[in-house]
Protein backbone atom coordinates (compact mmCIF):
# COMPACT_ATOMS: atom_id res chain seq x y z
CA UNK A 1 0.00 0.00 0.00
CA UNK A 2 1.23 3.53 -0.70
CA UNK A 3 1.79 6.30 1.65
CA UNK A 4 -0.74 9.25 0.36
CA UNK A 5 1.03 12.22 -0.93
CA UNK A 6 -0.16 15.25 0.58
CA UNK A 7 1.90 17.53 -0.99
CA UNK A 8 -0.08 16.60 -4.12
CA UNK A 9 -2.16 18.84 -5.99
CA UNK A 10 -5.69 18.93 -7.31
CA UNK A 11 -6.66 21.17 -10.15
CA UNK A 12 -10.50 21.29 -10.80
CA UNK A 13 -12.40 23.25 -12.74
CA UNK A 14 -14.49 25.93 -10.56
CA UNK A 15 -17.19 27.66 -11.73
CA UNK A 16 -16.30 31.12 -10.54
CA UNK A 17 -19.87 32.79 -10.52
CA UNK A 18 -20.82 29.76 -8.62
CA UNK A 19 -18.67 31.55 -5.76
CA UNK A 20 -20.51 34.90 -5.92
CA UNK A 21 -23.84 35.93 -3.43
CA UNK A 22 -27.10 35.95 -5.75
CA UNK A 23 -26.95 39.80 -5.11
CA UNK A 24 -23.33 40.35 -6.38
CA UNK A 25 -22.58 42.82 -8.97
CA UNK A 26 -19.54 41.09 -10.56
CA UNK A 27 -22.15 39.76 -13.22
CA UNK A 28 -23.42 42.65 -14.38
CA UNK A 29 -20.26 44.47 -14.42
CA UNK A 30 -18.76 41.62 -16.88
CA UNK A 31 -21.70 41.54 -19.17
CA UNK A 32 -21.64 45.45 -19.11
CA UNK A 33 -17.92 45.35 -20.10
CA UNK A 34 -18.39 42.69 -22.73
CA UNK A 35 -20.63 44.83 -24.77
CA UNK A 36 -18.39 47.34 -24.83
CA UNK A 37 -15.34 48.27 -27.86
CA UNK A 38 -12.79 48.69 -25.75
CA UNK A 39 -10.12 49.07 -28.78
CA UNK A 40 -10.10 53.35 -28.72
CA UNK A 41 -9.41 52.59 -24.49
CA UNK A 42 -6.52 50.66 -25.06
CA UNK A 43 -5.41 52.70 -27.91
CA UNK A 44 -4.91 55.70 -25.50
CA UNK A 45 -4.15 54.13 -22.91
CA UNK A 46 -1.23 52.03 -24.23
CA UNK A 47 -0.14 53.22 -27.40
CA UNK A 48 -0.10 57.32 -27.15
CA UNK A 49 3.28 58.22 -24.91
CA UNK A 50 1.74 61.47 -24.16
CA UNK A 51 -1.64 59.85 -22.65
CA UNK A 52 -1.39 59.64 -18.99
CA UNK A 53 -3.67 57.77 -16.46
CA UNK A 54 -2.58 59.76 -13.60
CA UNK A 55 -0.80 63.30 -14.74
CA UNK A 56 2.15 64.56 -12.50
CA UNK A 57 0.97 67.43 -10.04
CA UNK A 58 0.87 70.40 -12.46
CA UNK A 59 0.69 68.84 -15.61
CA UNK A 60 -3.07 70.37 -16.49
CA UNK A 61 -2.55 73.66 -14.79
Amino acid sequence: MQQPNRAQMEFRPVDLESLLPVDHTAPLVRGFVEQKDLLLMALALFLLPQTRIHPQPGALA
